[in-house]
């Protein structure tokens, strides 16, 4: 009889015995192959049998035990074919097929820029109830306060992140209602909202209205484009595409 200690996992059978505490027979004594994982949850005090092979395991338990045991539920107690490293030759060749672009939702356009936002000192509540509806982000550092609408995509393509867009500016605009606080817009930095900002090149509504454009990326980054930096920022956009 040997210890756990006496064995590497993996390497023949063992057989986890009861049969001197009064145990119902089959219902605890069971053998396993040694790499099974009921192995390592089994109690350390109880009595354990190591066999190199099953033959060796079988003519024990059939002398010492007879028909007092079983095979593991789990591992059934059979040979494991001995591993290998396959050649390189036999490794199938998988073609990389590239996988769909998960949308960038606004929960998570939310989340982002929030961590963003803390961890760049601002004080940070969310979801604040004002007369004309519900600011998503309200952001306050330095005794200056940014109100912030997000947005992000859904699986309508670009029509709808173009109508996201606009309900954005419509929801920011009908907050405007504290001459001391910035306005800001948040979307994700994706195909479809690049393409919505072309639409607005040589456009100074963002100047004249001080809204900011926040620019959220899916590696945790954020860039705030100031309202007097939107006009140059929707250039440079264009010239891009």
């Amino acid at each position: 009889m040997l210890s756990l200690d006496d064995f590497n996992i993996g390497d023949g059978f063992i057989y986890n015995d009861y049969s001197g505490r009064g145990a119902t027979g089959k219902e605890y004594n069971i053998l396993h192959i040694a790499f099974c994982n009921w192995v390592t949850r089994s109690k350390a005090n109880i009595p354990k049998y190591f066999f190199n092979n099953i033959d060796e395991a079988i003519k024990w338990l059939s002398i010492n035990r007879r028909g007092n045991w079983k095979r593991c539920g789990s591992c059934l107690a059979k040979t494991r074919l001995p591993s290998r490293v396959p050649r390189e030759s036999e490794i199938p060749q998988v073609r990389s097929v590239p996988a769909r672009s998960k949308v960038f939702t606004e929960a998570e356009v939310e989340n982002i820029l929030i961590q963003f936002l803390e961890g760049n000192g601002y004080k940070i509540r969310r979801q604040v109830r004002a007369p004309s509806g519900i600011i998503d982000v309200v952001a306050e550092k330095e005794g200056k306060k940014l109100l912030i609408e997000a947005k992000g995509e859904d699986r309508g393509g670009y029509t709808s992140t173009e109508m996201n867009f606009q309900m954005g500016l419509g929801q920011l605009m009908s907050r405007m209602k504290h001459r001391d606080a910035g306005y800001g817009l948040a979307f994700p930095l994706t195909k479809d909202f690049m393409k919505v900002l072309r639409r607005y090149k040589g456009s100074f509504a963002f100047e004249k209205l001080g809204i900011y454009l926040i620019l959220v990326k899916r590696d945790g980054s954020c860039q705030l484009v100031s309202s007097s930096d939107v006009l140059k920022f929707l250039d440079e956009i264009a010239t891009s595409s």
